[in-house]
C-alpha cells in the first residue's frame, strides 16, 4: 500500500534535503502535480548517487519496481504507436518489452490517484517500473520526437521552475520542433538563480545518521544508549548532553562531551524553567540562547559558555520522559536541517528504550494457589454473579460454544 507521507520523511532522514527543502518539494507537488522526484530535484541539486537514492525511496514509499538502466536507452516504437500520443505527453510514460514479450511503462513516481486514472484511460495490463521523471522525459524527446514540457527544459538548464498545471501540461505552448538533447549532462548546469545546494553539515549528518542507526540497532543496554546520545549529530553539532531524570525536580548529566561516564553535574530545576517543561510536559525546543536558570546552572556546571542556540528534546521510555538531550554549536548556531534529522533519531531512541524494557526478565511470579473444592453453595453463589453480570431476567444461562464459521446452527450450550 502506497505511503506518501513516508516518502518526504525518508528523504529528510536520508540526509537529501532538509525540513524546509522538503516542505517546499512537497507544496509544489500538491500544486503542479507529475513526479514525487521532479518536485525534489526543483528545489535541491542533487548528485546522481543522491539522485539514485531519492529514486529508492520513491519505489519503496509506492510499492513498484525500478527499471533496469538500460531500458530507456531502447524504447519499443512499435508499442509506442499504440499509445495515444497524449497520455505519453500528460503522463510521462515510455513503452519497452522484456525478454518475455511482456509490455513495460516506464512511469515516474506519480502519485497514487494519478497512476490509477493513468491506467483507466490506457485500458490495457502492463508491467510498470520506475526511474526519474526527468530522465524519462528526456528519453521521449529523444526517441519518439515529443516536445520537452518546459518544466523539464527549465529544470535541465537549471532555471526556476515555472508556474504550470500537471507536469505533462507545459505552462507555455511548446515549440514545434523539439529540442537538441543529445549532449545532455545528468548534473546541471550552474545557472544565475539555481536551488540553494545543500549544506556541509546536512551532509555530515546524514554520514553520522547511517553509522548511529546501525549502533542504535545493535544496542543492548540503556549504557550503550547514554553514549549514543552524547555522540548524537556529530559533525553538526559541538556539545551534546543528555541529561537523565533522578527524580520528580531533578536531572543528573550522564553523558556528554567531554564527560567521563556518568561524571556529570546534578541539577536541581525550578518550576516552569525550560529543562522543566521537557521533563514535565514534554516540550521540545529550538532557541536562541536566554536567561533560564536551569540551562545557566547546567553550561557553568560543564565549564562551557553560552552558545548561540540551544536545541532542548526529551526522551522517553514508552509514554514517560525519563530525561532530556541538549544539543549545541557554540556560537556557530544550529542548523534546522540537522535538528529535523536528530530529532526524528531521537524518537528511534526512545522507541529502542521501551524495547530494552520489555526484552527484560519478567519478574518471578507468585506460586499458583492450590485449587479449592466448590462446594454447592459456592456454585450457586457464582452462578448468581453470573446471572447479575449477564444481565438476565428470563431464559437459560449458558455459553455458546464450537461455533463453526459464525454459523449459529453449528452452535452448542454449555449450561
Amino acid at each position: 500500500m502506497p505511503h506518501i507521507d513516508d516518502f518526504w520523511d525518508d528523504i529528510v532522514d536520508e540526509g537529501l534535503v532538509d525540513p524546509d527543502q522538503a516542505g517546499r518539494a512537497r507544496a509544489r507537488f500538491i500544486q503542479v502535480g507529475g513526479g514525487l522526484d521532479t518536485a525534489v530535484l526543483e528545489n535541491a541539486r542533487l548528485d546522481p548517487e543522491a539522485r539514485q537514492t531519492l529514486l529508492e525511496i520513491a519505489a519503496r514509499a509506492l510499492g513498484r519496481k525500478l527499471a533496469a538502466p538500460v531500458a530507456l536507452a531502447e524504447p519499443d516504437r512499435e508499442a509506442a504507436r499504440h499509445i495515444p500520443r497524449t497520455i505519453i505527453d500528460r503522463y510521462g510514460v515510455m513503452p519497452a518489452r522484456d525478454d518475455k514479450g511482456r509490455l513495460i511503462l516506464i512511469t515516474p513516481p506519480l502519485a497514487p490517484h494519478v497512476f490509477n486514472e493513468f491506467k483507466a484511460r490506457l485500458g490495457r495490463s502492463f508491467d510498470a517500473r520506475l526511474a526519474l521523471e526527468i530522465d524519462i522525459r528526456l528519453a521521449i524527446a529523444r526517441h519518439l520526437d515529443v516536445p520537452l514540457p518546459s518544466r523539464f527544459d527549465a529544470l535541465r538548464s537549471g532555471r526556476r521552475p515555472q508556474r504550470g498545471a500537471l507536469s505533462g501540461v507545459p505552462a507555455r505552448r511548446p515549440s514545434p520542433r523539439p529540442p537538441d538533447v543529445s549532449a545532455f549532462n545528468p548534473t546541471p548546469a550552474p545557472a544565475a538563480s539555481p536551488p540553494a545546494p545543500s549544506t556541509p553539515s546536512g551532509q555530515q549528518s546524514r554520514s553520522w545518521l547511517s553509522e548511529a542507526s546501525t549502533r542504535l540497532r545493535k544496542a543492548r543496554g540503556r549504557e550503550a544508549l547514554f553514549e549514543l546520545l552524547a555522540e548524537a549529530g556529530s559533525g553538526a553539532l559541538s556539545g551534546r548532553f543528555y541529561l537523565l531524570a533522578t527524580g520528580p525536580d531533578r536531572i543528573r548529566c550522564v553523558a556528554g562531551t567531554g564527560l567521563a561516564k556518568g561524571a556529570g553535574p546534578s541539577i536541581a530545576l525550578h518550576r516552569d524553567s525550560r529543562l522543566d517543561h521537557a521533563l514535565r510536559i514534554g516540550s521540545s525546543r529550538l532557541e536562541d540562547w536566554s536567561h533560564d536558570p536551569d540551562l545557566t546552572a547546567l553550561y557553568t556546571a560543564l565549564g562551557r559558555s553560552r552558545p548561540a542556540r540551544i536545541m532542548i528534546e526529551p526522551i522517553r521510555d514508552g509514554l514517560e520522559v525519563v530525561g532530556v538531550f541538549v544539543g549545541d554549536h557554540g556560537r556557530a548556531g544550529i542548523d534546522r536541517g540537522v535538528v529535523g534529522t536528530l530529532r526524528r533519531w531521537l524518537s528511534r531512541v526512545s522507541v529502542r528504550l521501551a524495547d530494552l524494557r520489555d526484552s527484560r526478565a519478567p519478574a518471578p511470579q507468585p506460586p499458583a494457589e492450590e485449587p479449592k473444592e466448590m462446594t454447592l453453595e459456592d456454585k450457586a453463589m457464582a452462578f448468581e454473579k453470573q446471572v447479575r453480570q449477564r444481565q438476565i431476567r428470563y431464559g437459560i444461562n449458558s455459553n455458546v460454544t464450537r461455533l463453526q464459521n459464525h454459523d449459529l446452527a453449528t452452535a452448542q450450550n454449555k449450561v
